[in-house]
């Protein structure tokens, strides 16, 4: 039941990273739109993997490691943002967790979370209406693994 569980979230992340690639919005050169086209075929054979595993049906090109093996950021939506922004990330075990934004200098601006979490999806808004315009980070540290994410607040 625990693997099923778990199966859903990845899959459920796997289509928030989909789409997340397909809706960014930008001034991009030629490389830059193929790379993001490459991310969203990898994406996409990403979730028939874990849709396969699921299901029970054979894996496609013999692959037998589906489920993620270390902790990451998922996604932040909306981003860009102008007042909130929830930052969802994926835990592959129970595990001592700290979620920071830091500014583009490298000051921390706020602590979201720091505390010991179970493993699986987890989501935290962070409420940014007395920051100013700008680009930050958010840094996931889970055990001996570290995630960044860029957040970018558009007044």
């Amino acid at each position: 039941r625990d693997q099923h569980d778990y199966l859903y979230y990845a899959i459920d992340l796997a289509y928030a990273e989909l789409a997340q690639i397909k809706n960014h919005d930008g001034d991009e050169g030629d490389a830059a739109g193929k790379s993001r086209n490459i991310l969203a075929v990898n994406q996409r054979m990403k979730i028939n993997r874990l849709m396969a595993q699921l299901n029970g049906m054979p894996l496609p090109d013999g692959s037998d490691e589906l489920i993620p093996t270390d902790h990451c950021i998922v996604s932040s939506r909306p981003n860009p943002f102008n007042s909130s922004t929830t930052v969802d990330y994926v835990l592959t075990e129970a595990v001592f967790t700290s979620l920071k934004v830091y500014d583009l200098n490298g000051r921390l601006v706020n602590v979201l979370h720091s505390e010991y979490t179970k493993m699986g999806r987890h989501s935290i808004v962070w409420n940014a209406t007395d920051m100013p315009s700008g680009v930050y980070v958010c840094r996931l540290e889970a055990g001996k693994v570290c995630d960044d994410v860029k957040l970018v607040i558009v007044r």
